[in-house]
């Protein structure tokens, strides 16, 4: 009994931060809403997100002094500005109306993600964020800015996913290549040049892995980007894609990966929902010539 009642009680003081509040939603998200499109199940995901969002919050608010020395008062309060005009932008924008919520909760729904208005300003903010250190570690933040040729070394990590591990090994040839469960995932052309470099979790409990081929194009096409998708069953692949460029900034928003690569006078975005990729908003199909098993 007095078990029972120490864990009621450490869940309670859970949910009393922000963080713990997230976790738990997190939890129940998972079990609720595993392969659930719902009008339910969709709101739950954006509730999750806004207590990421506040999570965030929290965050800054204990690290105040190390954000102010670092990048000044005004950029503290943009950022906590910026954080809250996102959580107003779920809450009223992404969130499905009363009426759905209310008459169609079990209605199975693909949600509508409209423009952020301050989604520039909210990338900058958080790639910014990333160059403050503390005690040498960087600071957390929703946007991740990296580049393929400076992630990528001689010893990639290994990333543990439903279908297994995903990992480099080298071959009889002196080549290295992506293995799954220590087998040779993929056998074409590109295989020696591909690389992972970022683990992610859908809501529904997925694991994509962002993957960078980067070489056997010359000096013209520098990398490419794919994603693999694993569940219990497998993984399957998407088409590269990419602007030739090995610079990027990454972010999850929902249940969809976006990727800002720099191109020719501008940028181009890169959008992955687990199935399909488009970039600005026109679909990327697969095809022998961007295959990355070929």
């Amino acid at each position: 009994m007095c078990y029972l009642k120490m864990a009621a009680l450490l869940m309670v003081l859970a949910a009393c931060s922000k963080v713990g509040n997230f976790e738990q939603k997190a939890i129940e998200f998972r079990q609720e809403c595993f392969g659930d499109h719902s009008v339910k199940c969709r709101s739950l995901l954006i509730d999750l997100n806004i207590a990421k969002l506040e999570a965030g919050i929290e965050s800054m608010e204990k690290k105040k002094n190390d954000i102010v020395a670092c990048h000044g008062l005004q950029y503290y309060d943009n950022g906590i500005r910026l954080i809250n005009e996102k959580i107003a932008y779920f809450d009223d924008d992404v969130r499905p109306n009363i009426f759905m919520r209310t008459f169609m909760s079990g209605a199975e729904i693909e949600l509508d993600l409209p423009p952020f208005k301050s989604e520039r300003d909210f990338a900058a903010f958080t790639g910014q964020a990333r160059q403050c250190t503390n005690n040498g570690q960087a600071a957390n933040s929703t946007v991740e800015q990296r580049s393929a040729v400076t992630t990528v070394t001689s010893s990639p990590p290994t990333f543990k996913t439903l279908a297994g591990p995903l990992g480099i090994m080298q071959v009889a040839d002196g080549k290295n290549v992506v293995t799954l469960n220590g087998a040779r995932l993929f056998h074409g052309e590109d295989a020696q040049w591909q690389s992972p470099l970022q683990q992610f979790k859908l809501p529904d409990g997925r694991d994509i892995v962002l993957m960078s081929s980067a070489g056997g194009r010359g000096n013209s096409c520098e990398t490419l980007f794919f994603f693999l998708t694993a569940t219990e069953s497998g993984v399957t692949h998407s088409p590269s894609f990419g602007t030739c460029s090995p610079d990027l900034k990454v972010q999850q928003e929902l249940d969809k990966i976006i990727m800002y690569v720099p191109k020719m006078g501008g940028q181009a975005i890169f959008v992955f929902d687990g199935t399909s990729v488009t970039e600005d908003g026109q679909a990327v199909v697969l095809q022998d010539s961007n295959d990355p098993s070929k």
